[in-house]
């Protein structure tokens, strides 16, 4: 919904500046009608298709705590075993040997936290209601068996319907 109202507003921007050009003086006008336009479209791409801040807010601390956590102590065997989690985890689940998946519910929404050891240590949380996610990368330094940090705190969105789809390849 909020997608065609905001497309309505810009192109009734179109309509009225290109109107407000063509009486007035209207190369300069023009031009600087249109960088408007164009700017005005691409933050709104940014704010359509980009990753969600809500969600962001939310992931990144349980993101960074697991990070964290796993730089102090190594990997652990479950998520649920890491204490102080500023979101408590559920139907903590192995998919695989090295891939472990959680959920998390904050304010009726889900999010799934996800910790991948194959080499290096792949933390995500991802929502699919908003299609917004946020990962960390920690790589193991061989000279003394600990983990670093070495993607840190990265958030996406992998929307891909209406305006974003042209933006994906």
């Amino acid at each position: 919904m909020a997608f065609w109202v905001l497309m309505l507003i810009l192109v009734l921007m179109f309509v009225v500046f290109f109107g407000f050009i063509v009486k007035k003086k209207p190369i300069k006008k023009l031009l600087l009608s249109y960088v408007g336009i164009l700017v005005g479209y691409f933050l709104f791409v940014d704010f359509a298709c980009g990753p969600n801040s809500h969600d962001v807010k939310i992931m990144k601390p349980q993101a960074k705590a697991i990070a964290d956590y796993v730089v102090k102590n190594g990997v652990p065997k479950s998520l649920k075993n890491i204490p102080d989690l500023p979101y408590e985890l559920v139907e903590c689940k192995h998919k695989q040997k090295n891939l472990e998946i959680c959920i998390l519910y904050v304010n009726n929404r889900e999010y799934k936290a996800r910790i991948y050891v194959l080499g290096s240590v792949n933390i995500n949380m991802y929502s699919k209601q908003t299609n917004t996610g946020f990962r960390y990368r920690l790589e193991n330094n061989n000279s003394n068996n600990e983990w670093i940090i070495v993607e840190n705190a990265i958030s996406y969105s992998n929307k891909s319907s209406g305006i974003c789809r042209t933006f994906r390849q």
